[in-house]
């Protein structure tokens, strides 16, 4: 638990000042979890004892390094006291006193204990966030502390607890310290991390209370020989007072500032009162989705990766690869298309980041096939050299382990083109999409479509509403604004009055004032007139930022329109890959409201019939509009290749573009709500 104190107006006010400084102590419950047989010089007997626990408490000086709004970050250093017992047990004793008759038995218990005290310098970063679904004095916490060893000292004690005779007066009036040893070389310095809750109230103007309560969960042991974390503290209380700085907003040069408890005090006939200010913020936001096709097509009898289509990439220049760095910026028809087969020619650069980087478990099976005709007939030799490549390039470039790639060869694929159809172009581009190597992990993410968003600050701009009251005859006086952060401030506009007496008022700022759209912002108004010249007569409080966000991608009549090209489908089917199946959940439902108006573009590539294919892209898209009728309202549109004017969207020359022709279009446009 964390309790802060720290000056601040109010809470929200504390929150936006600038980082403070603070002091703190804090409390730990140790929870052995070692065995005191790794200390040699702890007498035999003592594996009888029983393990213990113990306290650590200790003193810090804690910095803010960002002030908490919805995210914070602290950093402390401070030093730490524990003292723990490790073992203790009690002993019975017997012994014979006098001789003859008189001889008694006599018996005597005994208290063994063995404590360990060390003392650390601890370090520690902590960073607190509010979710929005809670209220902003309450928020969570996670932090990294590493204590570092001063000293650590091991020692036991006996004690007589009941002697019954002179036999055992050696330990009946005082403690028998066995040994008393420093371990300090032998102790490991400990890491933990914490996770928790905290709360925060104002005590004062100048004083806040936040309560962390937290888990602390060990990341090494401190005994080097021992089998757990002897100091390892399972509960973790801190206490720490924050001390507010005094902010460094300045008035103007054109006002003299009065002392900031009573800004109004030197003149009460002068007054201006700013009762809010609000900015609102409006974003463009554009999510654009390139699917990736699975496969890599080679050559007539090559099984070369380097060549025209695909992009390669050595060790060095895999380290820093981002494929949205490919991405063209333009968001016309044909720039989406080009970025589309871009990034597809880079899939193996992708596939390699995504296992190296985000899916370091994931398994790929490598499967490559031949065509039908010459020396690529029945050659599974050709067909595993293919695989083999791709294999290898993932592990040479993108260091993926041989063990996450799984290599099989086969003939013809058995989702690809057909060999054998009448139209000479058709088996030729049959046998072109049989050259290829197929991908398959057992994890679908690895081959997702790469998501780009864009987000871009479209307007912005400050109101801010008060009253103002000054009678100061017919000579008027101007209310000044100013905005910025706590170092600078910005002349935003000024109001004229002209009337005397009170007087409402709402003010449009100019744009965000140069304030910050992303944090709220201070705002101060000022009056001057002839009377109030050479006096501080002002206001100000904290703008409230209000964002807004909507889709860059808007029509004529402001709706907004998302486009997916992300569905391809297997040859002469209507059912998808089975492996962007899942696609539709993902991407494409996400966006639609029950206000949307879907219109579908089915598509095939260019072989067989005319007919044929105008059959097949109905299909395609009844199938997409079975999933999403029930959503909104849908429009079906169907271009077979070859039965309308309307040009599929990728080129029919190569097997990739005829791949990605094999697709239904989802266009979705959702009218725009007022606030």
């Amino acid at each position: 638990m964390l309790l802060i104190l720290h000056s601040a107006q109010s809470q929200s006010a504390a929150r936006d000042s600038a980082a403070r400084w603070g002091i703190g102590s804090h409390f730990r419950w140790l929870d052995p979890r070692s065995t005191i047989a790794a200390f040699p010089s702890i007498p035999t007997c003592c594996s009888l004892l029983d393990a213990q626990g113990g306290w650590a408490y200790g003193a810090s000086a804690v910095r803010e390094i960002i002030p908490r709004d919805r995210f914070g970050l602290e950093g402390s250093l401070g030093v730490t006291s524990a003292s723990i017992d490790l073992a203790s047990g009690s002993f019975v004793g017997y012994a014979l006193e006098g001789t003859g008759p008189d001889a008694r038995v006599v018996r005597a218990e005994s208290l063994t204990e063995v404590d360990l005290h060390a003392t650390t310098v601890e370090t520690s970063i902590t960073a607190t966030w509010t979710p929005r679904a809670i209220p902003s004095s309450v928020y969570l916490y996670a932090s990294f502390r590493s204590n570092w060893n001063l000293a650590v000292s091991l020692r036991q004690t006996e004690r007589l607890l009941s002697p019954a005779s002179a036999v055992f007066s050696d330990t009946r009036e005082q403690t028998r310290l066995n040994f008393d040893v420093p371990v300090t070389d032998r102790m490991r310095h400990l890491h933990l991390l914490g996770v928790g809750a905290g709360g925060e109230t104002s005590l004062s103007s100048g004083v806040a209370v936040h309560a962390r309560l937290g888990l602390e969960i060990p990341l090494n042991g401190m005994l080097q020989e021992g089998v757990g974390t002897i100091l390892a503290g399972r509960l973790r209380l801190d206490l720490i007072a924050f001390f507010k700085e005094q902010s460094s907003i300045a008035a103007p040069d054109t006002v003299t500032q009065a002392p900031p408890d009573s800004p109004r005090l030197a003149d009460p006939y002068c007054m201006v009162s700013l009762d809010s200010v609000v900015g609102n913020v409006t974003w463009n936001t554009r999510q654009r989705i390139f699917s990736l096709l699975p496969y890599v097509f080679f050559d007539k009898g090559s099984s070369l990766v380097t060549g025209q289509r695909y992009n390669v990439v050595d060790t060095s220049a895999a380290v820093g690869f981002d494929e949205r760095r490919m991405i063209s910026s333009s968001a016309d028809s044909l720039s989406e298309i080009n970025n589309t087969l871009n990034l597809y020619y880079n899939v193996l650069n992708i596939v390699g980041r995504r296992m190296r980087d985000d899916y370091p478990r994931a398994i790929l099976s490598v499967s490559g096939y031949t065509d039908d005709a010459e020396d690529e007939s029945n050659n599974i030799a050709l067909a595993r050299r293919r695989a083999m490549a791709v294999a290898e390039y993932l592990r040479t470039v993108w260091r993926i382990d041989s063990t996450r790639l799984i290599i099989t060869a086969g003939r013809l694929s058995p989702t690809a083109a057909i060999t054998t159809m009448l139209s000479e172009q058709d088996r030729i581009d049959g046998r072109q999409e049989n050259r290829r190597v197929e991908l398959q992990s057992s994890i679908a993410e690895v081959l997702d479509p790469v998501v780009v968003r864009d987000t871009t600050l479209l307007q912005s701009s400050l109101q801010a509403w008060g009253i103002t009251e000054a009678p100061v005859g017919d000579s008027g006086y101007r209310v000044l604004f100013f905005a910025g952060d706590d170092s600078s401030l910005n002349l935003c506009t000024s109001e004229t009055v002209s009337q005397t007496g009170p007087m409402r008022f709402t003010t449009e700022l100019s744009g965000m004032c140069g304030t910050s759209s992303r944090k709220p912002a201070h705002v101060i108004a000022i009056i001057e007139s002839p009377l109030t010249q050479n006096v501080s007569c002002f206001d100000s409080c904290v703008a409230t930022i209000r964002k807004t966000y909507q889709s860059a991608r808007r029509d004529a009549s402001g709706a907004a329109i998302d486009r997916f090209r992300l569905t391809q489908f297997q040859y002469d089917a209507g059912e998808p890959l089975e492996a962007q199946k899942s696609l539709i959940e993902r991407y494409i439902l996400p966006s639609v409201r029950p206000s949307s108006s879907i219109e579908l573009l089915g598509f095939t590539d260019r072989k067989g019939p005319a007919d044929a294919n105008q059959r097949l892209s109905e299909q395609r898209a009844g199938m997409l509009a079975r999933l999403l009728r029930d959503r909104a309202s849908v429009t079906l549109r169907a271009y077979g290749e070859g039965s309308t004017n309307v040009s599929a969207p990728f080129p029919n020359d190569t097997p990739e573009g005829r791949l990605y022709n094999r697709t239904v279009e989802v266009i979705i446009r959702t009218p725009s709500v007022s606030p």
